[in-house]
């Protein structure tokens, strides 16, 4: 019972690291839209407005695979365990969840590498590759601890995401947002561009 308890604790630890604005699982037409749109335009520099759709694109991606996370691991939370064997069962499931976020950002990264931008954002560009390739490392860390089963460290890990502009992760992502910003460019997919 204690078990149950800590295990629906752990999946509501996640669940708010899952809100910190990354990637989960993700569906394959997705995933297959943005590596398609990447290597479309890997060996031509895009107008601004193709830039932006195709780096929106794949933020969408990742964000796409942090609500199915989120999703999967309430799910999780939710599991009937009745024994130390049932929750590190969910323990590993949940850590298999954050894995799959690891794959997805890790791909989101190495799509952008593929995407020749326009020269004014090339630092930029440079720099949200390194933010996803950081928030994988941070995760895939995460992963490893989810694995445990150790409720404390659990908490621990997933309290450091509750500030996720405070880790290094989050700061590249500012960055890179801010010398967007900065040359005129939305990334966000929010607005309707030619």
């Amino acid at each position: 019972m204690r078990r149950s308890i800590i295990a629906l604790c752990a999946a509501l630890a996640i669940a708010v690291l899952a809100g910190c604005g990354g990637g989960g699982n993700e569906s394959s037409s997705t995933a297959a839209d943005a590596t398609a749109a990447a290597a479309t335009t890997a060996a031509q520099v895009l107008s601004k407005a193709g830039y932006e759709k195709t780096v929106a694109g794949i933020g969408t991606t990742v964000a796409d695979a942090f609500a199915t996370l989120a999703t999967n691991v309430k799910e999780l939370g939710a599991s009937d365990i009745q024994s130390l064997d049932d929750a590190q069962a969910v323990f590993d499931k949940m850590s298999q969840e954050v894995g799959g976020v690891v794959d997805d950002l890790k791909g989101a990264a190495s799509n952008l590498e593929t995407i020749t931008p326009p020269a004014e954002v090339a630092d930029a560009q440079a720099t949200l590759v390194q933010a996803l390739q950081e928030t994988a490392t941070e995760f895939k860390s995460f992963a490893a601890v989810v694995k445990t089963g150790d409720f404390t460290k659990i908490i621990d890990v997933a309290g450091k995401f509750q500030d996720f502009g405070a880790t290094t992760a989050g700061k590249l992502f500012t960055k890179a947002q801010a010398a967007y910003e900065a040359q005129g460019y939305d990334i966000s997919g929010s607005t309707t561009t030619g």
